[in-house]
């Protein structure tokens, strides 16, 4: 969480809090968030797949080569001139001899124990890394809110007015970012060597800055219309 001194007078210096640094603080703890539960999300997946020793009679799924997504029971494992195998029988039939007729021999990392409950809460925390950007986004408007609110508090005036003011000076600086970069961009083309790649690098800096912009108006538009 990052924390911003609110306690300023100066008209400037709040509108600079309003439309900058509280939606750029509201964004690193966001990242923050989202960093902290990725980590915490791999980790658990990770703990789903340390590997056992290896015990005859447990079943495995092959994850490599021509007999990918086969499943089979181990049967044998030692060291190699090639390194640790694995020797997998994939059905039951046996030779003469009594050993198994179908028995492939593979890399331990290309097989897997047979777990269908690992199986489901790895699915399950893939589908939840999936949706960080949404846990993230939700961690950002959560942020942004609450130093809003502090704000309005510590200034004597209700959010909705700070709300209000603060869309009305963020929709001003997107028209006057927008033109700029229309403006520029005309005559961007007749740049040469370094300053092509310099002037197309603020360019596209306004860019992700209208953007942002425009995303804080949208949640804060959406907060004064509820109900």
């Amino acid at each position: 969480m990052t924390a911003l001194n609110l306690n300023t007078p100066d008209t400037e210096a709040r509108k600079r809090l309003c439309t900058i640094l509280i939606p750029a603080a509201a964004r690193q703890t966001a990242k923050e968030a989202h960093d902290k539960r990725h980590l915490e999300l791999k980790q658990k997946r990770e703990s789903l797949w340390v590997r056992p020793e290896p015990k005859v009679g447990v079943r495995y799924r092959v994850l490599n080569g021509r007999n990918e997504g086969s499943t089979g029971t181990l049967v044998w494992s030692g060291k190699t001139k090639w390194g640790t195998r694995y020797a997998l029988a994939l059905t039951d039939k046996k030779l003469p001899n009594g050993r198994y007729a179908d028995v492939i021999f593979l890399h331990p990392r290309d097989a897997v124990t047979v777990d269908h409950e690992r199986d489901v809460a790895n699915a399950a925390l893939v589908v939840e890394m999936g949706n960080l950007k949404g846990y993230e986004s939700e961690a950002f408007a959560a942020e942004l809110f609450r130093l809003y609110e502090a704000a309005a508090q510590g200034w004597g005036v209700s959010l909705t007015s700070l709300l209000i003011r603060t869309v009305s000076c963020l929709n001003e600086d997107i028209d006057r970012t927008t033109e700029y970069v229309r403006e520029s961009s005309s005559t961007h083309w007749a740049c040469d060597g370094a300053a092509y790649n310099q002037v197309g690098n603020h360019l596209a800096s306004l860019d992700r800055k209208i953007k942002e912009n425009r995303a804080v108006v949208a949640l804060i538009t959406s907060r004064i219309s509820s109900p």
